[in-house]
């Protein structure tokens, strides 16, 4: 049985309120997260773990975006015509998920372009674009200092491997879509838009290319660790 430390680990604490209890909380939320199981789990872990991960299934994760209210509507990106089709099979598929919404796309409102890159091997992924248009796009509203990500070195890794001797595994996981199951709070979903066919939609749940996706989901997978 893996030891529950004594205190909190690396990017633990954030810089930015996650999440706001004077919101209604979510209703229906799609997460597969149980409040339940994650207060089991965390009963013995130290600080404030459990009220953050509580929250933010609660009512939704905030961003960390401290720009103004603004109406940007940005074009897709060439790319995105690559294939359509497959474009277009993401987005329903997203869709019966839950993890995009549809919306009216009224001010404000922030819509990112989409768009695919080719991986080695020659597949497409599909990118949101939320670091566009420079300066007035939904990353650039969230500063850097708040995104800072603290990762193990190197020896730090050889250290524990010693420590625990011969014999002992490494194991690298690697969740499909991990950043898809954070809801995210109905007031930011607004920066979180993109259209494609001439309607308006808007990210649920937390999507790659977000500055503080990542900061946010380690606080689970803090948890499961």
């Amino acid at each position: 049985m893996i030891p529950v430390p004594t205190l909190p680990r690396p990017n633990y604490i954030l810089e930015f309120k996650v999440f706001d209890n004077t919101e209604p909380p979510l209703i229906e939320s799609l997460s597969p997260f149980i409040r339940s199981s994650w207060a089991a789990l965390l009963e013995k872990y130290p600080g404030d773990l459990l009220k953050l991960i509580d929250g933010i299934i609660t009512y939704g994760c905030k961003i960390g975006f401290k720009g103004q209210h603004a109406y940007h509507v940005s074009k897709n990106l060439s790319t995105a015509l690559l294939d359509a089709l497959k474009m277009t099979a993401m987005l329903l598929g997203d869709l019966e998920l839950g993890r995009v919404i549809p919306v009216d796309g009224n001010p404000p409102f922030i819509c990112s372009p989409l768009g695919f890159v080719l991986k080695p091997g020659g597949k497409l992924r599909r990118i949101h674009h939320l670091s566009h248009p420079r300066q007035t796009s939904t990353n650039d509203g969230i500063a850097r200092k708040d995104a800072a990500f603290r990762y193990k070195t190197v020896s730090q890794v050889c250290k524990q491997i010693l420590i625990a001797g011969r014999g002992c595994f490494i194991m690298k996981r690697d969740w499909e879509a991990a950043f898809r199951t954070v809801p995210v709070s109905p007031s930011d979903r607004w920066l979180l838009g993109f259209k494609w066919n001439g309607k308006c939609y808007t990210e649920y749940y937390l999507p790659f290319g977000l500055r503080t996706a990542l900061l946010i989901f380690n606080l689970f997978a803090e948890a499961l660790y």
